[in-house]
């Protein structure tokens, strides 16, 4: 391949997380474009101020839904480790409301924030 033909696609290093401040290309009407990528990732987001202890490894029901794998959980403005200190609660249906977390009381009057990815 000659340099004026440019890089293929598949030559391309795989990003291997993804901020929602970071920039990606697309092709969009034969031309390309850049787009944020917040816009390509709709989320939904509670936030809950606990008025009361959360017991550790208790069923907790969360403000929205979710399916598994789209969870996030900031404690205080802190990222939660999945399955270290949060697990999901899945349901048969697929979407759940239900979370525990591990092995730690979540005391009163702690800020938590929930993100879904859709």
């Amino acid at each position: 391949m000659d340099e004026s033909e440019g890089t293929k696609v598949s030559e391309l290093v795989e990003a291997t997380e993804v901020d929602s401040e970071d920039i990606a290309m697309i092709v969009q009407g034969n031309a390309n474009k850049k787009i944020k990528i917040t816009n390509l990732l709709k989320e939904t987001r509670a936030l809950v101020i606990t008025d009361e202890e959360i017991p550790a490894n208790t069923d907790y029901t969360i403000p929205i839904p979710y399916l598994p794998g789209t969870l996030k959980i900031y404690c205080e403005g802190s990222k939660l480790i999945y399955d270290e200190e949060y697990i999901e609660r899945n349901s048969s249906s697929g979407k759940s409301t239900t979370i525990q977390f591990k092995d730690w009381n979540v005391p009163e009057n702690t800020k938590l924030e929930f993100i879904v990815r859709k």
